[in-house]
């Protein structure tokens, strides 16, 4: 219908009353039965009949014998553009006497709505071949439209995700390949990884059939190129030669029908950078022919695993007991020093509470330690003392430190514990040592006026008097060496007897008067670390006595008496004529390393006697520990 008299056209809305026609009612039966739009026109474009389908179509129901070619509202080109009636594809038909194919035209109805419609005009003729009128069958393709909307939609979003999505995405025809797996299989091979094991040039020449339809731009910035034809003309650059076994995966996949291929691998930028990508490879179509490669760069995760793995590694390889706890103080994590420190296996108290290795009386120690993690501090070089799985305690020193998620929060606790029984034993020794250091060396300066008064008694020259000292003070440096540890394999395998050890120790005091020191037993072997430890003995007690007892007065005498009897040396040393004794004033450090020579070292016994003629010490010492 034309503009001009589109105007008036009076409009029915559905449902009206029945259709007027002029076909015949056979005819006008069969079209209404239809559920295609269809409607008839005169030679002139009117309308003579419609359809249910056709008012349904339009929206309306255009008045018969005046509505002209069409009877939708308003008609559009497929484009958007308005179409006149006189313009639509019935006017054409009618005007060129012939159907008209392949249009496409939109129908908009009263309401605004619009129905997309292929037309399919026909114009009619009577017998003597003049044109009386038309029909027409409207075809709605609004499902179709909505199809293809969906697809156009569906291709934007892809589009818009393989543009945007950072994640590398490569778009591949591999018919080629899939054409030559087709070839070998006629060929009767059947084990396709035997076949290129026995051909390895095959990959190669494979691989290049493989072409590269698009790839998108975050593709570019993973392998730092600056273009995409650089990156196309350049594929054989990001392909190390371990990653070969990735093609032969995909050929493997293409021949077992596999849909899709995972795994990860290391390939390297245009740079020359190495990156880690974990991919995934999809084969699309009946036979294979195209594939869409995902990577995701790894790199990050790949480094933090192996960070993750080497700490595991150092953890595991400690010999510090290493253990997580959490904020609760149960057991996450149990080291194989933590095994070998406290006896448990890790099975046995991952799960646990910290507490199955702490003591009763430390029980209070680990609130407070959780208290100070919670606040994120760290507790250092923390000595304290633990129970094994045994029962038997042991001397620790922790550091512990706060556990954070990657948010920051802190989550838990790591202790380190160290067994420093052997650090604390070394301590002691250290002070001991030390102790005795002092103690020597005071008593060296105490010996050193003693055999200067002594000398001094019986010299007759000055020259005498230092000659007398000179001597005296070598054979005090002799008995002194007697009383040092073992420090070669010679000194620990050498032997003596105890009556030539008692007269080197004495003789720097009695070198000119050897009958102040009486001694009397039989031969007795002293051998291996014994010597040394009899010699700090008697050293000792010839030092206390040249300093406080006998020998530190011209008419004092010391007897040293000694017997074996049934395994055991009992050794009898006896001071006479001494100055007045004093109980056990003296009874210092040089007793208490007396003591621990005879118990310790010896396993032997001693007492002491302060009597009226002087002190007497009696010992006795398992003569095993002397010999042996």
């Amino acid at each position: 219908m034309s503009g001009r008299t589109r105007a008036a056209l009076p409009v029915t809305p559905l449902p009206t009353s029945p259709v007027l026609s002029t076909t015949p009612s056979l005819a006008q039966d069969l079209l209404q039965a239809l559920p295609a739009a269809v409607y008839t026109t005169d030679a002139a474009g009117r309308i003579t009949f419609y359809n249910e389908a056709a008012a349904e179509l339009w929206g309306c129901r255009p008045e018969l014998g005046k509505s002209e070619f069409c009877g939708s509202w308003k008609l559009y080109w497929p484009d958007g553009t308005p179409m006149p009636h006189d313009q639509c594809p019935m006017a054409a038909a009618l005007r060129e006497q012939r159907p008209i194919r392949g249009a496409e035209a939109v129908a908009e109805r009263p309401d605004g709505t619009r129905v997309p419609f292929i037309p399919y005009p026909t114009p009619l003729f009577d017998d003597a071949g003049r044109l009386t009128g038309a029909v027409n069958m409207l075809v709605d393709i609004s499902d179709r439209h909505r199809a293809e909307q969906r697809i156009r939609d569906s291709e934007a979003r892809y589009r818009g995700i393989f543009d945007h999505a950072r994640v590398s995405v490569w778009e591949q025809d591999f018919s080629a390949v899939a054409a030559w797996l087709d070839g070998l299989r006629a060929a009767g091979v059947a084990d396709l990884r035997a076949h290129l094991a026995a051909h390895p040039d095959l990959v190669a020449k494979a691989v290049r059939h493989v072409r590269v339809l698009d790839v998108n731009p975050y593709t570019l910035e993973l392998f730092e190129a600056d273009a995409k034809d650089r990156l196309l003309h350049s594929l054989a650059e990001v392909f190390l030669p371990e990653t070969a076994s990735i093609f032969i995966e995909e050929l493997e996949a293409l021949w077992e029908g596999r849909r899709q291929l995972e795994g990860e691998a290391t390939l390297r930028t245009l740079a020359g950078r190495r990156i880690e990508v974990a991919f995934t490879i999809a084969f699309e179509g009946e036979r294979f022919e195209r594939t869409v490669v995902s990577l995701l760069d790894v790199s990050e995760r790949a480094r933090g695993e192996h960070a993750v793995q080497r700490l595991a590694a150092i953890v595991e390889s400690s010999e510090d007991a290493i253990v997580a706890k959490d904020l609760n103080g149960i057991i996450t994590s149990w080291n194989q020093g933590a095994e070998r420190l406290f006896g448990y296996a890790a099975e046995e108290v991952i799960g646990k509470p910290i507490t199955i290795v702490i003591p009763e009386d430390r029980l209070d120690e680990e609130p407070e330690i959780l208290s100070r993690i919670r606040r994120g501090e760290r507790v250092e070089h923390f000595e304290t003392i633990r129970r094994r799985k045994d029962g038997s305690l042991v001397e620790i020193s922790l550091m512990i430190s706060p556990i954070r998620n990657r948010k920051g929060e802190i989550v838990g606790a790591s202790k380190i514990a160290r067994d420093i029984t052997e650090l604390k034993r070394a301590r002691e020794r250290q002070t001991l040592l030390l102790r005795e250091m002092s103690h020597r060396i005071k008593n060296l300066f105490a010996l050193a006026g003693a055999v200067i008064t002594l000398s001094a008694r019986t010299a007759r020259s000055p020259e005498d008097l230092a000659e007398q000292v000179r001597n005296r003070l070598r054979a005090l440096s002799r008995a002194h060496d007697l009383t040092l540890p073992d420090l070669k394999r010679e000194q620990a395998e050498r032997s003596t007897t105890l009556r030539a050890l008692a007269e080197t120790i004495v003789s720097p005091y009695v070198e000119t008067d050897r009958g102040r020191v009486a001694m009397e037993g039989p031969d007795v072997v002293v051998a291996g670390h014994a010597v040394t430890s009899l010699a700090l003995l008697l050293h000792e007690l010839a030092t206390n006595a040249a300093k406080y007892g006998a020998l530190s007065v011209p008419a004092g005498h010391v007897d040293i008496v000694w017997s074996v009897g049934e395994g055991i040396l009992s050794l009898r040393w006896t001071e006479r004529d001494g100055p007045p004794t004093s109980g056990d004033g003296h009874a210092g450090f040089g007793a208490w390393l007396v003591d621990g020579t005879i118990k310790n070292q010896l396993q032997g016994q001693i007492e002491r006697r302060w009597e009226a003629q002087g002190l007497v010490i009696v010992m006795s010492v398992p003569l095993e520990r002397l010999i042996g």
